[in-house]
């Protein structure tokens, strides 16, 4: 819409300003120049005129049909109809259009900042999980990681072996206290003791707002 509004706003106000300037690439270079700089600055110079345009009045002639008000084509034709179509168009640009282009970006930038953190955690574990599934070397050497994945099965398997064979069996009725948990669990209990602590926290500095205002 932007777009077709400078597009649109060049083309009437050219025609308006300059109405015999002669239809070539200089027409189109400078229609649509000062429509779309006019997003950057307020080109509006041609409406004060030209000191040099009064010696070109126009005069009536049989074999040139003028639509301006002066013979050389360069005149600007400053005149209420410039203004109005000048300050409509600078209104629609600038007050109105630029402000909807500002809160568009503005809003897609809040909503992804939501959830750009969100998105980078997702990223970030399915990075980590695909390294930490990855062999420690790459083809064709990988065959060395298979066969020291295997040496350690090996070992696991040798080391579980002799923990079963030379484990003493507890007498019977004794309860064992060596009670060893995963490090998921103690993940798991961590987090629920910081949770805890932390809504404990959280009442105490609600309690002693609420002491203070009642003070």
């Amino acid at each position: 819409m932007t777009i077709l509004v400078i597009i649109s706003g060049g083309i009437v106000i050219h025609a308006v300003m300059y109405p015999d300037y002669p239809f070539n690439k200089e027409l189109f270079r400078r229609t649509f120049h000062k429509a779309w700089f006019s997003l950057f600055m307020t080109p509006i110079t041609d409406l004060s005129g030209d000191s040099r345009c009064p010696l070109y009045s126009k005069s009536n002639s049989d074999s040139t049909c003028r639509a301006g008000e002066f013979d050389d084509w360069k005149c600007p034709n400053v005149g209420l109809w410039a203004y109005i179509f000048n300050i409509q168009y600078f209104v629609l640009l600038k007050l109105i259009l630029l402000t909807l282009l500002y809160a568009l970006f503005s809003a897609t930038a809040s909503k992804l900042s939501a959830e750009s953190d969100a998105i980078w955690k997702f990223q970030r574990y399915h990075l980590v999980v695909d390294f930490s599934n990855r062999l420690r070397l790459p083809a064709p050497l990988n065959i060395i990681s298979y066969i020291i994945i295997l040496l350690q099965f090996i070992r696991w398997l040798f080391c579980r072996a002799l923990c079963c064979l030379y484990r003493e069996k507890p007498p019977e009725g004794a309860k064992s206290e060596d009670r060893r948990f995963s490090i998921k669990d103690y993940t798991y209990w961590n987090q629920l003791a910081q949770e805890y602590d932390s809504s404990q926290q959280t009442k105490e500095m609600e309690q002693a707002i609420l002491e203070k205002q009642m003070d």
